[in-house]
C-alpha cells in the first residue's frame, strides 16, 4: 500500500524534523501528528510505502521517501501521478472549492484528517468529494458532533498516539530502599 502524507512545513522550514522521538518541537499538534505517524508507519510496517509530500524536505528524517511539493495541489496531482493508494491530508484546514474539485478529477483517494472543529463549508465540500473517503476525528466527542452533517457517514475517530518509549521504568525500583511521602491534611 502506497500511502501519502502532506505536510505543510513552509513557514517552519528552520526547524529539525530529522528525529520525531524528541518529542513535538513546538509546530502544533496537528502537525505534529501528520509528521509522526508517517514516520511511525514507516518504521514499523513493511507493507506500507509511506511518502511524505513537503515542501521542504532537507529536514525531515532520512528513513522515509519525502518529495518536495509545493502547495497542496501539487501534494494532489504527485499522488495521482505516483500512483498513490491514499493521500492523507489536514482537515479543516482548505476550503478552496479547486481543491475539492481536483481530488475528484483526479480520483485520488484521500483522508482528510481533523485535528480541529470543522467550519460549515469545510463540511459540505469534504462530504459532497467523492474522493474524500474518510474525515478522521481525534476524540470521539468531535466525531459525535457531526451526528447531524452527512459527512457524519465518512468520519470516524482516532486517538493521538504518543511515543510509549519514554514512559518505560528505568529504575529497578527493588534496588531502592522504600521511602514514603505523604501528601494531605493529618
Amino acid at each position: 500500500m502506497r500511502v501519502f502524507f502532506y505536510f505543510d512545513n513552509l513557514r517552519k522550514k528552520n526547524i529539525d524534523f530529522s528525529i520525531p522521538e524528541k518529542g513535538n518541537p513546538g509546530i502544533g499538534g496537528t502537525e505534529f501528528m501528520i509528521w509522526m505517524i508517517s514516520y511511525y508507519l514507516n518504521l514499523y510496517f513493511n507493507d506500507i510505502e509511506v511518502s511524505i509530500l513537503a515542501p521542504v524536505i532537507d529536514k525531515l528524517p532520512s528513513n522515509i521517501k519525502c518529495i518536495k511539493c509545493d502547495s497542496i495541489y501539487n501534494a494532489v496531482e504527485l499522488a495521482n501521478n505516483m500512483n498513490s493508494d491514499v493521500l492523507v491530508l489536514r482537515g479543516a484546514k482548505y476550503e478552496d472549492e479547486n481543491l475539492y474539485k481536483l481530488i475528484d478529477e483526479m480520483k485520488v483517494k484521500t483522508i482528510m484528517w481533523c485535528h480541529n472543529f470543522e467550519r460549515y463549508k469545510y463540511l459540505k465540500l469534504a462530504s459532497d468529494t467523492k474522493y474524500i473517503k474518510r474525515n478522521i476525528c481525534v476524540s470521539k466527542e468531535q466525531y459525535d458532533r457531526l451526528r447531524d452533517h452527512k459527512i457524519f457517514k465518512k468520519s470516524d475517530y482516532i486517538f493521538n498516539c504518543i511515543d510509549c518509549s519514554i514512559y518505560e521504568n528505568k529504575i529497578d525500583v527493588n534496588q531502592k530502599e522504600n521511602i514514603v511521602c505523604y501528601l494531605g491534611a493529618i
